[in-house]
């Protein structure tokens, strides 16, 4: 009966894990995602100041 319970308590263990394990994952889906756009966004903008287009920021006219 007692080994019952180690191995109850050891599979409980393992399935805590699990969960954890999958909600990371999907948490570092979303934060690559989200870098991913950040970085396209950023290459667009440094592409655009190249060719001279001028962009505000923060009440600031940025050009090449």
């Amino acid at each position: 009966m007692e080994g019952t319970k180690v191995a109850n308590a050891i599979q409980n263990c393992i399935d805590a894990i699990s969960k954890q394990r999958r909600k990371l994952e999907s948490q570092a889906a979303k934060t690559a995602e989200a870098i991913s756009a950040y970085d396209k966004r950023l290459a667009i903008v440094l592409i655009e100041l190249k060719n001279g287009k001028k962009l505000e920021l923060e009440g600031q006219i940025i050009e090449n």
